[in-house]
């Protein structure tokens, strides 16, 4: 009985030994830009604009993150046609939409599911401080 009681001493004290603790989730998007192909993510406390190949959209709200690093934001999108642009049309307000996405370490993934009809515009994969990778159409 009095071997026994070493092991155990050292199989508990083994067990307590934390080990590595995964990164916490912010609270919110990080601040600041976020490029990738086809698409740039312009972050701030307040919400983001989101330029793509061929539309620009703006959040209505900032990006707050779930603990999963999810965020569901409702904003709207305005699509963009190739040749000049009619006057007043730049500043259409665009249509509504929920800009859905998920934060994994440095990688953004998102998605834009429009309010109404229409097919939600494939996820795009953006990281923090990388350059946009945009093809304007002219």
């Amino acid at each position: 009985m009095l071997q026994i009681a070493p092991i155990l001493f050292v199989l508990a004290a083994r067990s307590a030994v934390p080990g590595p603790t995964p990164a916490p989730t912010p609270a919110a998007l990080p601040e600041g830009t976020w490029g990738g192909a086809g698409l740039r993510v312009s972050v701030t406390g307040r919400g983001a604009t989101i330029e793509f190949d061929a539309a620009t959209g703006k959040t209505d709200g900032p990006l707050s993150l779930d603990g999963e690093g999810r965020f569901d934001v409702a904003g709207t999108l305005a699509r963009q046609r190739p040749g000049p642009t009619r006057s007043g049309q730049s500043d259409a307000p665009g249509e509504p939409v929920r800009f859905r996405g998920r934060l994994e370490g440095e990688t953004l993934t998102l998605e834009v599911v429009p309010a109404g009809k229409g097919a939600a515009i494939a996820p795009l994969k953006a990281t923090r401080g990388a350059p946009a990778r945009l093809r304007k159409m002219a």
